[in-house]
């Protein structure tokens, strides 16, 4: 073996072993394609090939995460049985077909998986509104019940420009989550009581927000748990009108000094 055609098999097993790993694709699409073209072997070659480096490297994992008690002894049972038989009919059919259409069959197949992988990448795309706005809403006592009330008229005014972000998401560290909030222009927090426990959350993450309003500052007074819907009608519009206020100027980019929360709410 020279040194050339040993340097093509290295790559065709490094490269799509970190890919496969990196981008959470299967390794196969590559591997098949990288030994044709590379080694010039044959497409049934590479079939039985390929499927005895995934025997082989799939067995380190396996022992791992039965290690971990990842693994249910009565699943893999079950599974491996119509598995074993759908790779002795795959196999037998693969031998039976001739080469050529072997390869057509596999370019369809990595042009389909390659179709939908767009197509469910731009359908799972996250739109990023100009406002987002951060809650504390547990709908346990009236406040909470009225930022949620408030905030959600909110999104039927402004549409698309204003979102309202997970706080228990946010809590838990969900790293998508924390990417996305980080990648809105202009963050509003809205606590219901002196504890801001909104705020405090975006504080210990050190994620910036433009604004903090909290409705125990104009005199909205918290009645405690299990108190929904004793809120004041009068509180939920002026909550409102301030949030409308300040998310406007964020919305249109006409961002102006920050003001007191209490001079929002006398307007």
């Amino acid at each position: 073996m020279d040194w050339v055609r040993a340097f093509w098999i290295i790559l065709t097993g490094t490269i799509p072993g970190f890919l496969a790993t990196w981008l959470g694709i299967g390794g196969c699409l590559l591997r098949i394609p990288m030994m044709m073209t590379l080694l010039g072997l044959p497409i049934k070659y590479v079939y039985a090939v390929n499927m005895a480096v995934i025997s082989i490297t799939t067995i380190p994992g396996a022992i791992t995460h039965y290690r971990n008690k990842h693994v249910y002894g009565k699943g893999v049972i079950v599974s491996s049985i119509p598995a074993a038989l759908g790779v002795t009919l795959g196999t037998q059919l693969a031998i039976l077909t001739p080469s050529s259409t072997l390869k057509s069959i596999f370019g369809i197949a990595c042009i389909g998986v390659g179709i939908y992988t767009l197509h469910a990448t731009a359908k799972a795309r996250v739109r990023i509104p100009r406002v987002g706005l951060v809650i504390c809403n547990s709908g346990s006592s009236n406040s909470g019940y009225i930022t949620s009330l408030a905030t959600t008229r909110l999104l039927t005014e402004f549409g698309d420009d204003v979102g309202i972000c997970s706080l228990s998401a946010i809590a838990n560290k969900v790293p998508r989550q924390i990417a996305v909030v980080k990648r809105i222009p202009h963050i509003i927090v809205v606590d219901g009581c002196h504890n801001s426990c909104a705020s405090r959350i975006l504080d210990q993450l050190d994620i910036h927000y433009d604004e903090h309003i909290n409705l125990e500052d104009p005199g909205i007074r918290k009645l405690g748990p299990f108190t929904a819907l004793k809120y004041d009608q009068e509180d939920l519009e002026k909550v409102y009108r301030a949030l409308t206020s300040r998310v406007k100027i964020y919305a249109m980019d006409q961002v102006r000094p920050r003001e007191h929360c209490e001079d929002l709410f006398t307007r």
